[in-house]
C-alpha cells in the first residue's frame, strides 16, 4: 500500500499559476483511491468535471467524478477498483494527469507523472468515449477528430460546462448560511459577554491571556532552535501556500509565557486527521462559535501546535 500527497495548480493556456489544492492518494493492490480538496481558488461557485489524462493515440481524458465548488471551496472523492479507471480499460499507473475543468480555459491540474505531456497542461485533450457503444461509428468519429484537435476538444470540453446545471446551484447559494449563522451569533454573543461581566476574575485573566502576530515561514527562525524543524513541516507548507500567513498565539499569565504557531485552514474532519498527524492536535476557531453548535465542520480558524521555550 501507498500513499502520497499530490499538490493541485491553477493552469491557463498552459501558465502554472498558484496552488490551489491537493490530492491524496490511497493506492492498494486491488484499489486505488483519491481524495481532492480545493481551497482558496477566487471565488468560483459551479459543478465542474474532473477527469484522469491518459496518452494513447493521443491525450485523452476519462471522467472520474464531478467536484462541486463553493466559494472556491469544495472536496470530493472517488475510488478506481483493480485499479482500472472507470471502464476505459486504461490502468491508474498511465494516468498523465488529474485536472479540474473550470471553464474559460482555465484548469486546476495535479501531476500524477514525473513528465506529463504539454497537451496536458494546456487542457488539450480529447473526453473519453467508451468503444463498446458504437463500434464501427467510433472509428468515423475519431479520425476527424483527431485531425483537428485544436477546434474540436475546446468545443467537447466546453458543451457540459455550458450547461445550466451551474445555474440552479447559484439560486439556492446565494450565501444564506453565513447570514444564517451571523443572526444568531451576534445575538447571543452579547448576552454571553454581558452575563460574566460581572464577575472579574474571568475579564482579568482574558484581557493579557492571549496576543495574536501573523507571521511567515521565514519568522519561524527567531523562535527557538528546537522549533526550527517546522519550516519543513508539509502541512505547514501546505497552510502557508494557501493563505500566505501564519498566526504565532502567545499566553502570557502569572508572568509565565507560552506560545503556539497556528495553520489557518477549515475545519473538516480529513483534514484533522491530516493535522494531527503532522503535529497540529488543535484547532482554534478564528470568531466565537455558538455554545449551541457542537459540529465545527466549515468553520474557520488555526490548526495549533504548541513550541518549544527552550
Amino acid at each position: 500500500m501507498r500513499r502520497f500527497i499530490t499538490y493541485i495548480y491553477e493552469y491557463e493556456q498552459g501558465n502554472r499559476g498558484r496552488n490551489t489544492g491537493f490530492i491524496r492518494t490511497d493506492l492498494r493492490e486491488n484499489s486505488c483511491r483519491m481524495e481532492l480538496q480545493i481551497r482558496g481558488f477566487d471565488r468560483f461557485k459551479g459543478k465542474c468535471p474532473v477527469y484522469l489524462t491518459v496518452y494513447e493515440n493521443g491525450l485523452q481524458a476519462i471522467p472520474v467524478t464531478e467536484l462541486l465548488l463553493t466559494q472556491g471551496m469544495g472536496s470530493c472523492s472517488f475510488t478506481c477498483e483493480n485499479n482500472r479507471i472507470g471502464n476505459s480499460g486504461f490502468d491508474v499507473h498511465q494516468a498523465q494527469t488529474l485536472t479540474i475543468a473550470c471553464g474559460n480555459g482555465r484548469f486546476l491540474t495535479g501531476c500524477l507523472s514525473s513528465a506529463p505531456v504539454p497537451e496536458a497542461l494546456r487542457g488539450e485533450f480529447l473526453i473519453f468515449q467508451e468503444k463498446e457503444a458504437v463500434p464501427p461509428a467510433a472509428q468515423a468519429q475519431t479520425e476527424p477528430v483527431i485531425q483537428t484537435q485544436s477546434t474540436t476538444e475546446p468545443e467537447r470540453f466546453r458543451q457540459p460546462q455550458a450547461m445550466p446545471e451551474p445555474e440552479p446551484v447559484r439560486q439556492p447559494q446565494d450565501i444564506p448560511e453565513p447570514e444564517s449563522i451571523r443572526q444568531p451569533e451576534t445575538t447571543p454573543q452579547p448576552e454571553t459577554i454581558q452575563q460574566p461581566k460581572t464577575i472579574p476574575q474571568p475579564e482579568a485573566v482574558r484581557q493579557p491571556q492571549a496576543s495574536y502576530q501573523k507571521v511567515e515561514i521565514q519568522d519561524i527562525r527567531k523562535l527557538p532552535k528546537s522549533n526550527w524543524n517546522l519550516c519543513n513541516n508539509r502541512f505547514l507548507l501546505h497552510g502557508f501556500f494557501n493563505y500566505h500567513y501564519l498566526m504565532l498565539k502567545t499566553l502570557e499569565m502569572n508572568g509565565e509565557k507560552r506560545q503556539f504557531l497556528g495553520i489557518p485552514g477549515i475545519y473538516e474532519q480529513p483534514e484533522r486527521m491530516m493535522a494531527m498527524l503532522f503535529g497540529f492536535p488543535e484547532f482554534e476557531a478564528a470568531a466565537a462559535v455558538s455554545s449551541d453548535s457542537k459540529d465545527m465542520t466549515g468553520v474557520f480558524g488555526y490548526w495549533m501546535c504548541p513550541l518549544n521555550q527552550d
